[in-house]
């Protein structure tokens, strides 16, 4: 869930924050058993690039019944090699 404001954490419910700087995007549409495409997609967009992928996180969209309507964002951080 994103927030635009301060936030306490409750019971289960924990803060967190997205790293700053370069991030690599890659958008999933199907299943989340499926989302391994995603990841995928940025291992190869790192390879191509010269980068490297450090921390992951997903923004998952409004849910919905039909798995191939599910959206999730899938993020990396990015550094070049070396």
């Amino acid at each position: 869930m994103q927030v635009s404001g301060p936030f306490v954490d409750s019971g289960r419910v924990r803060r967190s924050e997205t790293p700053a700087g370069k991030a690599a995007h890659a958008k999933h549409l199907g299943p989340y058993n499926e989302m391994g495409k995603a990841y995928d997609a940025i291992k190869a967009f790192c390879a191509k690039e010269g980068m490297v992928a450090g921390v992951h996180w997903e923004v998952y969209g409004d849910w919905n019944e039909d798995p191939a309507k599910l959206r999730t964002d899938v993020y990396a951080t990015v550094t070049p090699k070396g």
